[in-house]
């Protein structure tokens, strides 16, 4: 990577009045907020100006995007600018952030949240041994070889890099830049899983509701629990440990079924319980809903995929929402909890919570919200940058 002192990087000239979000701290730059700017390139580092050409900060710019340039820096900064040693200290400081958490029971953490780590367009999770990067701009691309070297002073040995994929047919993008070690055995609250980092959706696990499944475990004794949209069955596995009556794990994929079996003989093993019943089903979770009885089960959670990829799909997925909670919400036995979710960025809080209104309204049932959940602390939400929180949750009582 370049490092040169009193480097002059090309420069983003806002429209006037276009000032007001960056001096409040957000990261994003929109291309229509641009009123000029110099040859800029995919990736490059801009310093991003006033209309009356003040240095407001510096970010990564991407060509041909609504977003231009993404900032990881905010004013103006002398003398060396952004050296190994300015990313080694933004990587570090993320890094002991979560040494605060002190979980000596979990050892898969996510080391770098993007924008809630002011290093937007950067993921990094560590599950054991292996880390696992997804690089979604062109510019933090460009920084992979000072993360790498960094990650290796960290006794790291094994990291791939991953292309934000849902499906694993795409898996021939990744990259492994160290070792190779397809499958990992975590520990997330005591309890272990094996991970599968290259082939599994996203980085392998599903790490930001590691929170929201140790309250899931506090609710499951005694009763009937589904877990729609199961992945590889972790919500699963919390339920048997809180001693659940039974446990039903529904996803479309074959390949999560097989994992979510194995995370469940990897708890058995563990902690030699009496085994309750558990079934497992390959299925499309709408349809699922639409054939299972009524009043069968009585604990449900919702964890579906992100329904709203950007903004034009907010209203199709806000449907896809309201209809599952409301097939959930009819059939559950009176006096049911549901644990309902949306990763959807683009659906916020207020939103969701309108939707799941809507939904309780149709379904004549009396609901009531118990807790609201969010992201594990190792996704922090960055003031300045509320869309960071994309995960949001509730437990319902459906009476």
């Amino acid at each position: 990577m370049e490092e040169l002192s009193n480097k002059i990087y090309p420069k983003v000239y806002l429209r006037k009045g276009r000032e007001k979000s960056v001096l409040n701290l957000h990261p994003w730059i929109f291309s229509g907020g641009i009123q000029k700017q110099d040859n800029c390139f995919d990736g490059d580092i801009v310093a991003v100006c006033s209309a009356n050409n003040e240095i407001l900060g510096y970010g990564h710019y991407t060509e041909k995007a609504s977003i231009a340039c993404r900032l990881f820096h905010f004013g103006n900064i002398e003398g060396n600018l952004f050296t190994k040693e300015y990313w080694f200290q933004k990587f570090t400081k993320a890094r002991e952030a979560r040494k605060k958490l002190k979980n000596t029971e979990t050892n898969a953490w996510r080391w770098i949240f993007a924008e809630g780590d002011n290093l937007p367009g950067l993921i990094l999770d560590v599950y054991h041994d292996t880390a696992v990067i997804q690089a979604r701009t062109t510019g933090m691309k460009k920084l992979l070889p000072t993360l790498t070297e960094w990650i290796q002073n960290q006794n790291i040995q094994h990291i791939i890099q991953k292309e934000e994929r849902g499906n694993s047919s795409q898996a021939a993008e990744n990259q492994w830049i160290l070792g190779k070690k397809q499958l990992t055995l975590i520990k997330e609250n005591g309890f272990s899983f094996e991970v599968n980092v290259e082939f599994g959706q996203k980085t392998g696990f599903y790490l930001d509701q590691r929170d929201n499944r140790t309250l899931f475990q506090r609710y499951a004794h005694g009763r009937t629990t589904l877990n729609l949209c199961c992945y590889t069955g972790a919500f699963s596995v919390y339920a048997i440990a809180g001693g659940a009556k039974s446990i039903t794990s529904v996803d479309i994929s074959k390949i999560a079924i097989e994992q979510a079996k194995k995370n469940i003989e990897i708890y058995y093993d563990q902690f030699q319980d009496t085994p309750i019943p558990c079934e497992f089903h390959v299925a499309d979770c709408f349809d699922f809903l639409k054939q299972m009885p009524e009043n069968h089960y009585d604990f449900i959670v919702l964890d579906p995929p992100a329904f709203s990829k950007n903004h034009t799909a907010i209203a199709e997925a806000s449907r896809g929402y309201k209809e599952i909670n409301l097939k959930a919400m009819r059939k559950i036995q009176p006096g049911g909890i549901l644990f309902t979710f949306s990763c959807s960025q683009h659906i916020d809080k207020e939103l969701f919570q309108k939707i799941i209104f809507a939904a309780a309204v149709d379904s004549k049932r009396n609901v009531r919200i118990l807790h609201q959940l969010h992201q594990a602390p190792d996704h922090p939400i960055n003031v300045f940058y509320p869309e960071g929180e994309y995960l949001k949750g509730f437990v319902l009582e459906v009476l």
